[in-house]
């Protein structure tokens, strides 16, 4: 009876290792990256996407909940893999001095991400100015931050010309931190993941492009979705 239920352990593994193959390549062609966006993994639980809203002295000089009301909206309207989310807006947080730049004149965003520390997958929000190194310039305004693959991201509106474009924006930083993306690397027009070069021009930008789509890696929904099996 042992030598027996061994064997049948050995083939139930043998068979999701079938399985796995079979949908890893199915799906993104053995490069664990998604090919199409209809090709989004079906599930039944979301994965947490936090918004941190910051503000400098009160609450009411932050961004304000109408403001990401709108954002939100935006984005479940714009883009079809935001299925997979449930957005939780988190209470609006303080921006204390400390994570201003060394000429106390912004705030430094690497700063923000540190402080917090998150493993969640999470964007900080603030309306005031943000920077961050650049090499040979020194302190760089920018109007976000976030490290590839990472899950975190801060965004600044301090900067931006068209609040219609704040979703743009938004999904960018969203696009480097959560799906893993660098900047677009065809430079099209079009493409949200396109590179600012120093000055962000979002109205053309409408989308992920076909190219930074076959980019957008699947570990970070595997990594985040509670108590299920993956196969990605």
């Amino acid at each position: 009876m042992k030598k027996k239920g061994l064997i049948f352990g050995a083939l139930a593994v043998f068979i999701i290792f079938l399985a796995g193959s079979f949908f890893y390549h199915k799906y993104t062609n053995g490069t664990g990256a998604i090919q199409t966006i209809e090709q989004l993994p079906q599930q039944d639980a979301l994965i947490p996407l936090y918004i941190q809203p910051y503000y400098e002295t009160k609450p009411s000089d932050g961004i304000s909940n109408q403001e990401i009301d709108r954002l939100v909206s935006d984005l479940k309207k714009n883009v079809p893999e935001f299925k997979l989310f449930d957005v939780v807006v988190l209470p609006h947080k303080k921006l204390t001095p400390d994570l201003k730049n060394d000429a106390k004149t912004r705030y430094f965003a690497s700063k923000i991400i540190a402080q917090n520390q998150s493993d969640s997958v999470i964007v900080y929000l603030t309306n005031r100015d943000i920077s961050t190194f650049k090499e040979g310039v020194g302190d760089w305004g920018i109007q976000g931050l976030s490290y590839i693959g990472k899950c975190s991201a801060v965004v600044s509106t301090f900067r931006l010309k068209d609040k219609r474009d704040f979703w743009k924006l938004f999904y960018h930083e969203f696009g480097h931190s959560f799906w893993a993306l660098p900047h677009c690397e065809h430079d099209n027009v079009t493409c949200i993941m396109r590179d600012g070069h120093g000055k962000p021009y979002w109205k053309n930008k409408h989308q992920y492009c076909d190219s930074c789509v076959a980019k957008m890696s699947k570990k970070n929904i595997n990594r985040r979705l509670p108590n299920k099996f993956t196969i990605f």
